[in-house]
C-alpha cells in the first residue's frame, strides 16, 4: 500500500540573491551551552523578491547574530561588507530593516537535514535598483515590548524569547503561556542559524 509522505520543505537555493531585511527580532540574552555564557541574540529576516517558492511568494531567510563588535564576530564581518563600515556605539539591528542588499547563501547538511545559512551579506550593485518590498516590515524589541508583535511571531522564535531574561519579569511569567512552555520543555530548543522563517 502507498505511504502518504510529507512534501519536502523549500529551501531556499544556494547562491547569491537580491534581497530586502523586513524584519528584526530581539531574542534577548540567551544562554550559548556550547561555551556556557550568554549573550544578547538578534535575527534578521530577509526576503528574496526574485527568488520565488512555488506559491509564488517570495523565500523568507532568518539569520541569528549575536549583538557584538568583536572582530570576528558574524554580525561584524556581514555589516561591515553590507554597510562598508564599523558599527558605532549604540548600534540599533532594526536601523537595517527596509534596506536591500545581496545575501549568499550556503547549505549546510546536519544529519539528513539541509539547513540555508547566509555567509555573507554585500550591497546592491551600481546601478542596482531594489525591488519592491513584499512582507510587511517587523521589528520587535525587548526593550519596548509590543504584546501584538510577540503573538504574530512564529512559536518557536516565541518559546526562545520567552527563556530570556528581559522577557522573563514576574508578570509575563503569571500571564504568558509560552514563558511556562519554554520553562517547562527538558532539552533545549534546537536551533540553527538561518533555517528560514515559516512565515
Amino acid at each position: 500500500m502507498p505511504v502518504l509522505q510529507d512534501k519536502p520543505k523549500e529551501i531556499i537555493p544556494a547562491g547569491t540573491h537580491t534581497a530586502i531585511c523586513y524584519g528584526c527580532v530581539d531574542l534577548g540574552t540567551q544562554l550559548d551551552e556550547v561555551y556556557n555564557k550568554t549573550s544578547r541574540k538578534f535575527i534578521w529576516l530577509f526576503e528574496t523578491p526574485d527568488e520565488l517558492m512555488e506559491s509564488g511568494k517570495p523565500f523568507a531567510h532568518n539569520e541569528t547574530y549575536t549583538l557584538t563588535k568583536g572582530d570576528k564576530a558574524k554580525l561584524t564581518k556581514h555589516y561591515m561588507s553590507w554597510e562598508g563600515k564599523e558599527q558605532q556605539s549604540g548600534f540599533d539591528p532594526a536601523s537595517q530593516v527596509g534596506k536591500a542588499c545581496n545575501i549568499t547563501i550556503v547549505h549546510n547538511q546536519v544529519k539528513d537535514k539541509t539547513y540555508a545559512n547566509c555567509s555573507a551579506i554585500t550591497p546592491l550593485k551600481k546601478g542596482e535598483k531594489a525591488p519592491p518590498q513584499h512582507n510587511a516590515s517587523l521589528v520587535f524589541d525587548l526593550d519596548d515590548y509590543n504584546e501584538a508583535v510577540f503573538e504574530n511571531l512564529p512559536k518557536w522564535m516565541k518559546d526562545k524569547i520567552a527563556l530570556s531574561p528581559e522577557f522573563a519579569t514576574p508578570k509575563r511569567k503569571a500571564q504568558n503561556p509560552h514563558t511556562r512552555t519554554a520553562n517547562a520543555q527538558e532539552n533545549p530548543i534546537e536551533e540553527y542559524e538561518g533555517e528560514q522563517v515559516p512565515f
